[in-house]
């Protein structure tokens, strides 16, 4: 039963992925967001630099996300 439910699991969890397979590497969302990850990189400011209507948190994470 257990085997059972892990086959089906895994099967359906496969099936409801194959869509990602076929979109951009980056969402528009990741994509603004590393954008303004890399402008804090370079010394803008955010808010005054570069204007995203999102709590500061997202940016931070990113602006140290490109220095890796």
């Amino acid at each position: 039963m257990l085997k059972k439910a892990l086959i089906i699991g895994i099967v359906l969890f496969v099936i409801l992925r194959i869509p990602s397979l076929f979109e951009n590497l980056h969402d528009n969302d990741e994509a603004i967001y590393t954008v303004i990850g890399m402008v804090l990189n370079r010394g803008g400011l955010l808010y005054r630099d570069i204007w995203e209507n999102k709590p500061p948190l997202f940016y931070i994470f990113y602006q140290f996300a490109d220095i890796f």
